[in-house]
C-alpha cells in the first residue's frame, strides 16, 4: 500500500516510492518535516527525495539528523539550492546534520552561513554514506577556536565524498579542510574523498594557532585523490598545515592517495604538513 503519512507528495501518487517516483520537496515546511520524522527515529532507509526548486531556509532550520538519529535516504537536490542560515553552538551542522550508512545527498548546490561547533559542513556535519556531485558556495564558521572538524563540503567523513566542490570560505583552527575537516576510517573500510576542487579560502579565527589544516582535508586516515586546490590558507600554528592535507596519518592508504595538485600561486604551503 501507499504511506500516504508524509506532508510531502510523492511524484505520481498511485506508484510506489522509488528512484523514478521520490517524494517531492519543494518547501521548508517539507524540510522541516523531513527533520522532525528523522529525529523521531525514522531514518528514511531506502527512501528517495528529489528537491524540486530552490529553497531560502530561515535561522530557524535545524539540520537533518544527528549522531543518534542519521538520515539514510537518498536525496537528490537535482541541482537546485537551499540557501542556509545556520548559527548553532552545538555539533552536526550542515543541510544534513549526519548522514548515515546506505544514506546519500547528490547533486545539491549550498549557500548562505553555517556557523557551528565540532563536526560543520555545507552539506553534512557528518557523514557514513555517500556525498557526490555537490558545491557548496556558504561560508563556513567554527562557532569557537576549540571547534573541531569543519569542511566546505563535510566536517566528519566515515564514508564517501565524490565529485564535489567548494567555494566558500571557511574560518577555523583546528581539523580544518576545504573539502572535510577530518576523513577517518571505519573498520576494514577506508573513508574516500574523490574528484574535489577547493577554491575557497581558509582562515583562522583571529587572535588563535591553528593545527591540522587542509586545502582538501584537515586530517586524513582513508584515502584522498584527483584533486585540485586553489585556495589561500592564512591559519597559522604547528607544522600541521599543508596546502592539501594537515596530517597524513599512519593509517592513511598512502598507495590510494594519488592525482592531488595544488596551485601555488595561491598556497606555497607544503602539500603535507605532517606525515
Amino acid at each position: 500500500p501507499i504511506d500516504t503519512a508524509y506532508a510531502y507528495d510523492l511524484y505520481d501518487q498511485l506508484e510506489d516510492n522509488s528512484q523514478n517516483n521520490p517524494y517531492l520537496i519543494s518547501s521548508e515546511i517539507d524540510l522541516a518535516d523531513l527533520y522532525s520524522e528523522v529525529l523521531a527515529g525514522d531514518s528514511k532507509s531506502g527512501i528517495y527525495f528529489r528537491l524540486t526548486n530552490n529553497i531560502t531556509l530561515d535561522s530557524s532550520f535545524n539540520p537533518i539528523g544527528n549522531l543518534s538519529n542519521q538520515f539514510r535516504g537518498i536525496f537528490n537536490g537535482d541541482n537546485y539550492s537551499i540557501t542556509v542560515n545556520i548559527d548553532r553552538p552545538t555539533t552536526y551542522n550542515g543541510v544534513f546534520g549526519a548522514v548515515g550508512l546506505g544514506g546519500a545527498v547528490v547533486n545539491l548546490r549550498v549557500w548562505g552561513s553555517v556557523k557551528g561547533g565540532n563536526n560543520t559542513g555545507s552539506i553534512a556535519g557528518y557523514n557514513l554514506g555517500t556525498i557526490d556531485n555537490c558545491i557548496n558556495n556558504a561560508n563556513i564558521f567554527a562557532k569557537t577556536a576549540q571547534a573541531e572538524s569543519l569542511g566546505g563540503i563535510v566536517g566528519l567523513n566515515y564514508g564517501t565524498v565524490t565529485d564535489c566542490i567548494n567555494r566558500g570560505t571557511i574560518q577555523g583552527n583546528r581539523y580544518v579542510g576545504g573539502i572535510v575537516g577530518k576523513n577517518m576510517t571505519t573498520g576494514n573500510s577506508a573513508s574516500t574523498v574523490n574528484g574535489i576542487i577547493n577554491l575557497g579560502n581558509i582562515t583562522s579565527i583571529l587572535g588563535n594557532t591553528s593545527s591540522v589544516v587542509g586545502g582538501f582535508v584537515g586530517q586524513n586516515d582513508g584515502i584522498v585523490k584527483n584533486g585540485y586546490n586553489y585556495s589561500q590558507i592564512s591559519n597559522t600554528g604547528d607544522n600541521q598545515i599543508g596546502s592539501l592535507i594537515g596530517y597524513f596519518s599512519a593509517t592513511a592508504n598512502l598507495s590510494g592517495s594519488k592525482n592531488c595538485y595544488n596551485n601555488t600561486r595561491k598556497s606555497a604551503l607544503r602539500e603535507i604538513g605532517y606525515n
